[in-house]
């Protein structure tokens, strides 16, 4: 094992035909063995078969998260029609104030 100091030169030239025969000669390809590649696959991927979607197949984490999804729609969706009755509500309660206005004005100019 060569020490290269910071003062010292160091070569930066390499000789990339040398580089790659020694590559060649050391990497070689390896034949897998098919129940090596099964075993992975089995690891890495689970079960191959696929399963329908089911209540007997879902895990308590995700009953509680399709719990909340569904209890947040809903909620979402009473704010949307609590919000649209309030608005009309306001609608009409101006529009009623305008008529008492009027019939309030009318009343006064005819006396």
């Amino acid at each position: 094992m060569k020490f290269y100091f910071p003062w010292q030169k160091k070569n930066k030239f390499v000789n990339l035909t040398e580089l790659e025969a020694k590559l060649d000669a050391v990497l070689q390809p390896v034949k897998m063995r098919q129940e090596f590649i099964s075993e992975l696959r089995q690891t890495l991927m689970g079960k191959t078969k696929k399963q329908k979607f089911s209540i007997k197949n879902v895990d308590p984490k995700t009953s509680w998260l399709i719990f909340g999804g569904v209890l947040s729609s809903v909620m979402i969706i009473f704010s949307g029609i609590r919000a649209v009755i309030a608005l009309l509500g306001a609608i009409g309660l101006i529009q009623i104030n305008k008529k008492i206005e009027e019939t309030s004005n009318n009343q006064q100019v005819m006396v």
